[in-house]
């Protein structure tokens, strides 16, 4: 069976005459096939039929390409035919990493596109937290869809919530260093600071490959990375100094707003 020559739509609905009958082999190699097309265009359209067949492969590809794309996403006309399980399942998501407001925007346009949705569930995933004050008072509130109780509560949070307690969003690149020039990563603190930019991790010396600090008790001796987005970090390589009788200890603080937790 060839499917280079088929439509989306008629590849969905062969994907689900194969789910409803159990051909398991054929529904594995539409899958990876609708994997290797998948572009902004037609991830809405294929997220809701493999959440519609719970096929976990596919939901996990659409899902992974749609946090990278999330700013895209949201403005593609597509956006607009998610069915309500996945708009939630998707704007729910701690990796799905664009600014609120336009997120907010986009909810907003997805109601008006379907008047008889649920309108409250969907605007309880949005976390109007994360809005600026200004953007609360003269976009969200001109809307409409969210109660002025709300809103109070949105700010409260924002301007009274310590940082690391607000439920931010951000980036999960998968498999990929983001602390690089390529992401917009900079290292405000520590010698030799583009080593650690450089990505290698396994060309080093006794004085290259690495960006090191002094060890003292001074806080400002430490390590300072700056990346160029908001990032869900997952793992960090260290090298530790074992060249002489001191103990010591590290740890790892984050800020969303330049500023120490």
């Amino acid at each position: 069976m060839s499917l280079t020559d088929r439509r989306e739509e008629v590849i969905l609905d062969i994907l689900g005459l194969a789910h409803l009958y159990g051909f398991s082999e054929l529904e594995t190699s539409i899958s990876a096939y609708l994997k290797e097309i998948l572009n902004i265009k037609n991830v809405c359209l294929i997220f809701d039929a493999a959440l519609l067949y719970q096929l976990e492969f596919l939901i996990r590809v659409c899902h992974e390409y749609m946090d990278e794309h999330a700013c895209e996403v949201i403005q593609h006309e597509s956006f607009l035919q998610l069915s309500i399980d996945a708009l939630n399942k998707v704007v729910s998501r701690d990796s799905f990493y664009a600014l609120e407001i336009d997120i907010f925007l986009a909810v907003h346009a997805w109601l008006k596109a379907n008047v008889e949705a649920d309108g409250k569930s969907v605007l309880n995933k949005v976390r109007l937290s994360l809005i600026s004050v200004t953007d609360l008072l003269n976009v969200v509130r001109n809307t409409g869809l969210v109660s002025a109780e709300a809103i109070l509560d949105a700010i409260a949070a924002r301007t009274q919530t310590r940082d690391s307690d607000l439920n931010y969003r951000g980036r999960l690149l998968i498999d990929v260093n983001v602390a690089h020039p390529l992401y917009g990563a900079q290292v405000l603190q520590g010698e030799m600071r583009s080593y650690l930019l450089d990505g290698d991790t396994n060309n080093y010396d006794m004085e290259q490959g690495y960006t090191r600090h002094t060890i003292t008790d001074s806080r400002e001796h430490g390590i300072l990375v700056k990346l160029g987005t908001q990032c869900i970090i997952n793992h960090i390589k260290m090298l530790l100094w074992d060249k002489d009788m001191r103990s010591y200890s590290y740890y790892v603080e984050v800020s969303c707003k330049n500023m120490t937790m």
